[in-house]
């Protein structure tokens, strides 16, 4: 591994990667919007494998937000804005 990361997982809370985590996703989800959007050239099988994969990156990402918010509770319902 990196050093870099090394240190980075270090120094930071098992909170603080959860939302770096669910940032990255959040990254990666909109590429690939764009990508669907603005590629019309990719084969309809190929689509089709490519909506799946959001399909499961946002779950995943649902995933990761429905942690964050029991990591951080709000005051009242238990959600919360990280």
């Amino acid at each position: 591994m990196n050093n870099k990361i090394d240190e980075t997982e270090k120094e930071s809370s098992w909170q603080d990667r959860l939302v770096r985590e669910r940032d990255d996703v959040d990254v990666m989800l909109e590429r690939l919007n764009v990508f669907l959007v603005a590629e019309p050239a990719v084969s309809v099988e190929e689509k089709n494998r490519l909506f799946r994969q959001r399909r499961a990156m946002e779950e995943y990402r649902n995933v990761l937000a429905e942690r964050i918010s029991a990591a951080f509770p709000g005051p009242k319902d238990g959600n919360v804005v990280v």
